[in-house]
């Protein structure tokens, strides 16, 4: 079911979702199933580009969505920017559906903003570094921080080694 909002005396429940979201500087490593996934079981097509979309929403589990006809992606205006992924080559970068719906696997960067719109302005791919997650060592060699530093946490992270060796 999607997320809904209680109404008040004068309206029903309406339906929500996320939009004009700016996910930027941040430092994403050596995730296992995928960098960033977005997972998504519903019954419309509302998570894919117009120009991706195939016209085959699920018939009348679409039409109960609640949500107004004919969105895509780019209505939800999400923007991705600045962002570091550090991944080894065994490890997926971006996975876009559910598993058991349509989905896409993204290797690189450009096919993902060539699809999908995100990635803008600076953001890049490195291959993994090395931290101590046993001890909660999150401390980078000087060179390698110098490249992450904007996307790097700027406060205390509590019971976190942060900084450089």
């Amino acid at each position: 079911m999607d997320r809904q909002v209680p109404g008040n005396r004068r309206s029903a429940e309406v339906p929500i979702w996320n939009h004009d979201e700016v996910i930027r500087d941040n430092l994403i490593v050596n995730n296992l199933a995928a960098q960033v996934q977005g997972w998504f079981d519903i019954f419309t097509e509302r998570h894919w580009p117009r120009a991706m979309q195939t016209g085959k929403a699920e018939g009348d589990k679409a039409r109960q969505d609640l949500v107004p006809p004919g969105l895509a992606l780019e209505d939800l205006k999400i923007t991705f920017q600045g962002n570091i992924y550090a991944l080894a080559p065994t490890q997926p970068f971006f996975i876009w559906g559910a598993d058991w719906k349509r989905r896409q696997v993204f290797t690189d960067l450009p096919s993902l903003t060539n699809a999908l719109g995100f990635e803008g302005k600076g953001s890049r791919t490195l291959p993994a570094f090395t931290v101590d997650m046993a001890r909660r060592d999150f401390r980078l060699p000087r060179d390698l921080f110098n490249v992450v530093a904007r996307a790097y946490p700027r406060s205390p992270v509590p019971d976190c080694l942060l900084g450089t060796r």
